[in-house]
This record gives C-alpha cells, structure tokens and sequence, in this order.
C-alpha cells in the first residue's frame, strides 16, 4: 500500500463535510485466499489505513474487512468459493480442498464468453469469472447483510432504515 490511499480517503472526508454530507468509510472485502487453511487477508494494510483514517478524522467505519475475514475463514476454502461470481475450475476447486488457494490467473488466462475477443470488448455486459475477489448472487447477497448490519452499528440513526 502506498501514501496515496489513505491521504485519498482524507481528501473524500473533507470534500464530502464541505458539500454538508455525513462521510462514512467501509474498510474492503477480504479476498478468499487461503493457505494451510488459514484465510490470507491480503487487503488488512488498507483496512487498517482506512481505520487510521476513521480514528484521526472522527469518521463513522464499516469494518467489512474484519467482519469478512472471519465469515470466510469460518466458511472455509472450499465452501468459499460459492460466493464468486462462476463456479471454480476444478483445479481450483481441487487446490480449496487441500486449504490453499492457487495464485491469480494472469488476465490472459480468465475464462470469459467469446464475445470478449471482439475488438470492442464486450460492450455493457457483465463478463462472470471465477476469482477470489469479486462476489456473484451469492457472495453479494451475503456480504450486503454484513454491511448493513454494520452500517447500522456505525450510524444508529440508519438502523431502522437498514435492517427489518
């Protein structure tokens, strides 16, 4: 992580209390990345920066990353791979049931519909892949009941418009 992110998020607080708006920050969705077993929280130095930021500028946080880290470890590596976007290749799927995750695909190597190979790319459509990053139906569904309960814990006031 570099200098620039957290001195970003500062700029974000400070232009958005000059436009009279109520910043809030969400730390980032753990990857599910596993090794031994163990989820690797390769995105905790930008979780704990947007923390920092939190503390020192008295911001409302989400910890998503907190709240994602021990959802996926409790999951595990196999059961999380059902919260990407397609299922995994069976390499992959092979590599979860020994609780390691394998290394990302190079982009060359994503598996997308044809139509990605056209000059103009796909133009407006989702492109569904499988990586440890980004979520399908599932893994949104889920994470978005974490956000909201912690958006609820974060900002009481919106409780009631948050959670049934």
């Amino acid at each position: 992580m570099n200098s620039e992110f957290p001195a970003n998020l500062q700029r974000y607080v400070t232009d958005v209390r000059a436009a009279g708006g109520i910043p809030v920050l969400v730390t980032p969705l753990a990857r599910r990345e596993f090794k031994d077993g163990k989820q690797q929280n390769t995105l905790e130095p930008w979780a704990a920066a947007a923390r920092r930021v939190a503390q020192e500028m008295t911001v409302p946080i989400a910890d998503l990353n907190a709240d994602s880290v021990t959802l996926i470890q409790k999951m595990g590596p196999v059961e999380a791979t059902t919260l990407a976007m397609t299922a995994p290749l069976i390499s992959e799927l092979a590599a979860a049931r020994t609780g390691t995750t394998l290394p990302p695909r190079p982009a060359s190597e994503a598996r997308v519909p044809d139509i990605a190979a056209r000059p103009d790319g796909p133009r407006g459509r989702i492109v569904r892949k499988f990586d440890y990053t980004h979520l399908g139906d599932a893994g949104a569904e889920e994470f978005a009941q974490v956000i909201a309960n912690e958006l609820a814990v974060a900002i009481p006031e919106l409780r009631d418009q948050l959670l049934p």
